[in-house]
């Protein structure tokens, strides 16, 4: 289903929340950590990786735009 984006970990308007991330970076091979909606070394990670092989920015990486 649809989650609210600006319900959980202080996501601005149009990011997504941690664990919206964690589901894009996981559908994107990028996560293998436990989807559960908390900041980590594993979420860090896996962002840096989606952001160095696809070339875009952290604001990128929050907004799902990868």
């Amino acid at each position: 289903g649809k989650l609210d984006r600006n319900r959980n970990n202080g996501a601005s308007k149009g990011e997504y929340n941690v664990l919206e991330m964690q589901r894009h970076l996981q559908g994107r091979g990028f996560y293998k950590g436990p989807l559960n909606g908390k900041k980590s070394k594993g979420n860090k990670k896996a962002i840096k990786q989606a952001q160095e092989f696809y070339g875009v920015s952290l604001k990128d990486v929050r907004n799902g735009r990868f």
